[in-house]
């Protein structure tokens, strides 16, 4: 072969490589179930349970059994369309468990599952978690149709069966629970509520931090669960920080103990409140403010940046796949959403500009 052909050819072949790395399609980052019946949510369910227990057993993952009915109730639709599209549980059941719909209405074999495990036709959703051999690793779940409650068993179970429980998961439980349990309020004034934001969103047993203004001055407001962290304790972590030029409290009880920690004259009564414009400054300062997150996440995260640490550790592993392809498309219609409390709309509509845009 002559040097020119060989040229020519070789040419040919790195010309081939490149249009095919350009106009070879991206695959989506997320997988997304949205053709189900609207009682399933947006889990891809197997249907058949001797396939599920094999797979169980050679996964070493808990069976996640589902007893719905399908065309199904008011209560059933709703359990499908919040609680089992909720992406982090959706991402949940489908990664650490193996996940199998039982149709409680109809025959064939889903009566036989039904029999073996005595449930009753024709009922609301019911959960059960179990392992290969049909052995309840929790108490079966029925009549509790809230998010939290699905999530606690979850984890419950997954530390029955002593399987990892991913980080992501561990802080929805927390929050949910939190919340659940009730909170509390503090707020606390500083030099900059950027740095306190990010310095008091570390501290064990809060949940939120807003940033804004209160008698003119910068302050931080948080929301924190009392069984965890104490609001003597929270003052005094505040005060170390130098995060504690003032302090606001809604009570006499809290005004006493702030001015033994921080002393009278730095007290005051809890006021109006104004957002700051620019909340989350770290976080909104890169392309992790288009990333749907839960409050606890957004606040982890924007703790981490502060620091110029990784944030990924407090990510499931399709909110990693989103941001990786955020970041590699950061192209005009992506959503800031760090004030948006509304994580599963802005996951599906992410999900769908994605879609749009591949």
């Amino acid at each position: 072969m002559s040097k020119q052909i060989f040229i020519l050819l070789a040419s040919f072949l790195v010309l081939a490589v490149f249009i095919q790395a350009k106009w070879t399609p991206e695959p989506l980052p997320i997988s997304t179930t949205s053709d189900n019946p609207t009682e399933l949510g947006r889990v891809s369910w197997l249907r058949d349970y001797d396939k599920a227990k094999k797979q169980s057993k050679l996964q070493q993952k808990p069976i996640f059994l589902l007893f719905q009915e399908v065309p199904g109730c008011m209560t059933c639709k709703n359990y499908g369309t919040t609680v089992l599209s909720h992406p982090l549980v959706v991402e949940a059941i489908e990664s650490a468990f193996v996940p199998v719909a039982v149709f409680n209405n109809v025959g064939g074999a889903d009566r036989s599952i039904l029999k073996s495990f005595q449930e009753p036709a024709w009922n609301n959703p019911v959960v059960r978690l179990v392992d290969d051999q049909n052995k309840d690793l929790v108490p079966r779940l029925s009549g509790d149709y809230t998010l939290s409650g699905l999530v606690s068993q979850m984890i419950a179970a997954l530390e029955k069966a002593r399987q990892p429980v991913p980080t992501y998961f561990a802080l929805l439980n927390e929050e949910l629970q939190t919340k659940k349990k009730g909170t509390k309020q503090a707020t606390f004034a500083m030099y900059c509520f950027w740095t306190g934001e990010s310095r008091l969103g570390s501290v064990e047993g809060v949940v939120k931090t807003e940033s804004g203004f209160m008698n003119g001055k910068e302050v931080v407001r948080l929301e924190y669960d009392p069984k965890q962290v104490s609001f003597v304790e929270l003052t005094e972590k505040a005060a170390k920080f130098r995060c504690a030029s003032a302090v606001y409290t809604n009570s006499e009880n809290e005004r006493a103990e702030a001015a033994k920690v921080v002393g009278e004259s730095k007290v005051g009564q809890e006021a109006r409140f104004r957002k700051d414009a620019q909340p989350k400054y770290y976080l909104g300062n890169t392309n992790w403010k288009y990333l749907p997150m839960t409050e606890l996440q957004k606040m982890r995260v924007n703790t981490a940046l502060s620091q110029n640490q990784s944030p990924k550790e407090f990510m499931s592993k399709r909110q990693l796949e989103l941001y990786q392809y955020i970041d590699k498309h950061p192209y005009k219609g992506w959503r800031n959403v760090i004030n948006s409390d509304k994580l599963f709309t802005d996951w599906w509509n992410a999900v769908d500009l994605v879609k749009k845009k591949s």
